[in-house]
């Protein structure tokens, strides 16, 4: 840009660094939670389902492209950016927690410790969540919450996160 003046070429600009998803990682299960989860969002009117659908699809399959997913929203009339937004992060971090589930449970991995991120959970059961902290579960069973399962991250608005219990290892920060 300023060879002119310094009579050299400048640096060549580096761009961030990326690491590629794999989107074989977006299982059946993944999909048919999609769908679930989407045919429970009011929002959405059956005539823009499957656009919709499609619009998730691709937003996990890039690896969380939020954006993709919101701007499809969008388009719904009444639709605002807020709600918009949360669909997106709610459909994400499901199908997140499905992955990280996945693959906890292919390397092995059977327990997990709840982490309260220390941040709300919009779930009414907040106080709940913050008690479920340090808490011991089964990764492929989930934490028993009265006569319901619930995983870290899986729910509308949920923060928290888990730390996994690997075989062989003492952990001292529990």
């Amino acid at each position: 840009m300023f060879e002119w003046l310094f009579g050299r070429k400048a640096a060549p600009r580096h761009t961030m660094p990326t690491v590629s998803f794999d989107s074989t990682r977006v299982t059946t299960e993944i999909r048919a939670d999609l769908d679930a989860t989407l045919r429970l969002t009011s929002d959405i009117p059956a005539s823009e389902f499957a656009r919709i659908y499609q619009a998730a699809l691709d937003s996990v399959s890039r690896g969380r492209d939020l954006a993709v997913l919101a701007q499809a929203l969008l388009t719904i009339e009444g639709m605002t950016k807020k709600r918009a937004g949360a669909i997106s992060r709610l459909l994400n971090n499901r199908a997140t927690s499905l992955m990280d589930r996945q693959r906890q449970l292919g390397l092995g991995i059977k327990s997990a410790i709840w982490r309260y991120s220390g941040a709300p959970c919009a779930d009414a059961d907040d106080d709940l969540h913050s008690q479920l902290d340090g808490k011991k579960y089964s990764i492929e069973k989930g934490m028993a919450v009265g006569k319901r399962r619930v995983w870290p991250g899986m729910e509308e608005d949920c923060k928290c996160g888990s730390s996994v219990i690997i075989p062989g290892f003492k952990r001292t920060d529990f």
